[in-house]
C-alpha cells in the first residue's frame, strides 16, 4: 500500500506520512516510569490520537507496563446524567479494548467481577484490576473534552487523584499512570460551558468579567476553543464589568476564524 498524506484522525507509519515523534515518545515514557498523571492537551488534527495509539504499541511491545487506551468520544449526554450509565460505559470500554488485543484472560476477570454501582465499587474495580493485570497498568483516555462540565466525569477525575495519592502513601493499588487527551487541560475541564439548543441548533455562551485586554483576549481563545469541541463557527461571550465607568457596548469580532459576538454589561 502507498504512503500518503492524512490529516483526519488517525495517523498509521505504515500507511501515513509522518513527523519522527519518537522524542515526543520518549518523554511520554519518562513520565509514566515516574508515575505521573498527565494530560496532552493540544489544538484538534495536531496528533494526539495518533500518540495514543503509538504510546499503546510501544509500551505493548516493550512490555514493561499495560495500556489500556480508551475514548470518551461517542458517549451520549445521557451517560452522563446516571451513575450506573457511566460506570457501565467505562466498564464497557476498557473490556473492549482487552478483547480488540486478545487479552482473554482480564476480559473474562471483567466479566466475573461484580457490579459497580458506586464510586467505591468503582475504586474497588479499579484496585481489583491493577492486581489481576499482573504488571503496572496505564490508563489513557482520548476526547476527554467531551465530558467537560460533567458533574459524573469530575466525580471520576477526584476519585482516580484520590487512589493517586494513597497509592504514593503504600494504601492503595491503581493505575501506574493517567494520560488524559484533549484540546484542554485538565484545569480547563473543570469549567462549565453554557450552552443552550434553539429551533435545533446549538448555541455556546461564556461569560467573564472584565479585567482588562489580555484577560479578554485568553477569554476569546477559551470561548474559541469551546466552539472547536461543538464544531461551531459563531458564539457569544457576555462580559461583566463592574468598573463604575463601564460602558454598555456589543461587538461583532473575528477571532481565529470564528465570529463572536461580544456584550459589556
Amino acid at each position: 500500500m502507498r504512503k500518503k498524506f492524512n490529516d483526519t484522525g488517525l495517523c498509521v507509519p505504515d500507511r501515513h506520512y509522518m513527523a519522527d515523534i519518537s522524542a515526543k515518545l520518549d518523554r511520554i515514557v519518562r513520565l509514566i516510569e515516574d508515575g505521573q498523571y498527565f494530560a496532552i492537551n493540544r489544538p484538534r488534527q495536531f496528533g494526539k490520537t495518533t500518540i495514543l495509539f503509538l504510546l499503546a504499541k510501544r509500551l505493548f511491545s516493550e512490555g514493561e507496563y499495560l495500556p489500556v487506551e480508551i475514548s470518551f468520544e461517542g458517549l451520549g449526554d445521557e451517560t452522563y446524567c446516571d451513575q450506573k450509565l457511566f460506570f457501565e460505559a467505562l466498564r464497557f470500554s476498557i473490556d473492549h479494548f482487552f478483547q480488540i488485543h486478545g487479552l482473554d484472560d482480564l476480559s473474562r476477570f471483567m466479566e466475573e467481577h461484580g457490579p459497580v454501582e458506586t464510586f467505591v465499587h468503582l475504586g474497588r474495580f479499579i484496585s481489583d484490576l491493577c492486581k489481576q493485570a499482573g504488571k503496572p497498568v496505564v490508563l489513557m483516555i482520548d476526547e476527554v473534552d467531551k465530558s467537560s462540565g460533567k458533574q459524573l466525569f469530575l466525580d471520576f477525575l477526584g476519585l482516580l487523584r484520590a487512589k493517586y495519592l494513597a497509592q504514593n502513601k503504600g494504601q492503595d493499588v491503581t493505575f501506574q499512570s493517567v494520560v488524559l487527551a484533549g484540546i484542554h487541560d485538565v484545569k480547563t475541564l473543570k469549567a462549565r460551558i453554557r450552552s443552550v439548543t434553539c429551533k435545533s441548533k446549538r448555541h455556546v455562551i461564556e461569560l467573564k468579567i472584565w479585567r482588562g485586554p489580555e484577560y479578554h483576549r485568553k477569554g476569546l481563545k477559551q470561548l474559541s476553543d469551546y466552539l472547536d469541541m461543538y464544531s461551531l463557527d459563531e458564539g457569544c461571550l457576555l462580559i461583566f464589568d463592574f468598573n463604575k465607568n463601564k460602558e454598555y457596548r456589543q461587538e461583532r469580532i473575528s477571532f481565529e476564524g470564528k465570529r463572536i459576538f461580544t456584550v459589556w454589561v
